[in-house]
């Protein structure tokens, strides 16, 4: 077997006329996890979709046993309650993933660890003798390369990742081509400006309702990134107040640009010429708003 899809989903329960969890448990703990891995070695892609008490820090932190894997999806469904995301060390995954997507998830890898993956010199301290560097470090930069190195999808939604995190991660992201953001805690126009690192990205969706710590102001800091096609925005500012043409330009690129506005919005920022001047801007893009 090398594809497994695990997912739970609603059920409904007459008693009560509604929709909730399943009450079937599916524990997806450290033991399982390790048994898991063990009967199913040549597992190349993993999806689980379960609720929020079925998945443990722990059998998360033994995802890593899972050697042969490459394309990774965890979800800790809340189904109606109160989101309380599950702990995850980004560090604790399969080495050798190319997608990795998460959802309700707090990623509580320090910045430093997720850093050393950018660090040459800690990555080569381990055969230069006397480099004076600790093993621990050493092993966190061949730990984090080995981990995060080959990801060339990464998608987060209602996660939680802090500024700090985000931008030691741009540093280490190096073969990353789509990035999704969508309503992750933490995102701040701080932490998108470093993805300006990322020259390789194809794909960006930034979805942030109601995060007053972030704007269109950011966009600004992407020039660097040539080759984006597709990007997907969403900010307070841009849907209250319409998009700042000037945060777009240089994404000469794109071929599909979607934003948080409609285009009465967009009519009320640029003048009634708005779509025309995107389309000027942006010759090969498709222009998609809300309607």
């Amino acid at each position: 077997m090398q594809v497994l899809h695990l997912t739970k989903k609603h059920a409904y329960f007459p008693e009560q006329r509604r929709m909730a969890e399943s009450s079937i448990a599916v524990p997806f703990s450290s033991q399982s996890a390790i048994r898991l891995a063990a009967g199913c070695k040549k597992l190349r892609a993993l999806r689980l979709c379960l609720g929020r008490n079925d998945v443990a820090a722990e059998g998360l932190a033994e995802l890593r046993h899972f050697s042969n894997l490459r394309s990774l999806y965890v979800s800790a469904e809340p189904f109606g309650l109160p989101s309380q995301p599950v702990p995850l060390d980004l560090l604790h995954l399969p080495r050798g993933l190319t997608s990795l997507e998460l959802r309700n998830v707090d990623v509580t890898t320090p910045p430093a660890m997720l850093a050393a993956a950018a660090d040459p010199v800690l990555q080569q301290a381990g055969s230069v003798a006397g480099a004076g560097v600790r093993a621990e470090q050493t092993h966190a930069a061949n730990t984090a390369t080995d981990v995060l190195g080959q990801l060339a999808c990464f998608r987060l939604e209602s996660c939680r990742l802090r500024t700090p995190q985000l931008q030691a991660l741009s540093r280490g992201l190096h073969n990353l081509q789509q990035l999704k953001l969508s309503h992750v805690a933490g995102v701040s126009d701080e932490g998108i400006s470093s993805l300006s690192r990322l020259t390789g990205l194809l794909e960006l969706s930034v979805l942030g309702p109601h995060n007053k710590a972030l704007s269109q102001n950011s966009l600004a800091a992407l020039a660097p990134i040539r080759g984006l096609r597709y990007l997907s925005w969403q900010s307070d500012d841009l849907t209250a107040l319409g998009p700042a043409v000037a945060a777009y330009s240089h994404f000469t690129t794109l071929r599909l640009l979607s934003l948080s506005c409609t285009p009465a919005t967009l009519q009320y920022a640029c003048g009634a010429e708005g779509q025309i001047m995107f389309q000027s801007m942006l010759p090969y893009c498709n222009l998609d708003l809300i309607s």
